[in-house]
C-alpha cells in the first residue's frame, strides 16, 4: 500500500530506513489513479516487502530542487539514506 509522506516525515520515514523506500512524485492529475496502481501492484509483487510513499504534492518543488528532480512522475529508490 502505498502511504502519502509530508515534508515533515521525509527524514524519519525515507531518510533513516535502514531497507529499500520507493518515493513517488505524481502530480493528482489525469493519470495519477493508474500511476498510483502500478506502484500498488509492482510492491505486492515483490518478493519482499517495499515502503512506497507518495510524496505530499504541496512538497514537490522543494522536493525537485533539492534532489534535481525534472517533472512528474518521478520514482526514485532511497536505501540507507540515499
Amino acid at each position: 500500500m502505498v502511504r502519502s509522506i509530508s515534508p515533515r516525515d521525509f527524514e524519519s520515514r525515507v531518510l533513516n530506513e535502514k531497507g529499500p523506500v520507493l518515493l513517488a512524485c505524481l502530480r493528482k492529475d489525469a493519470g495519477f489513479a493508474s500511476q498510483l496502481q502500478a506502484i500498488e501492484e509492482a510492491c505486492r509483487d515483490l518478493p519482499e516487502p517495499l515502503d512506497a510513499y507518495l510524496l505530499d504534492e504541496d512538497y514537490l518543488s522543494t522536493f525537485w530542487e533539492k534532489y534535481g528532480v525534472k517533472g512528474p512522475p518521478t520514482f526514485m529508490i532511497f536505501c540507507d539514506g540515499r
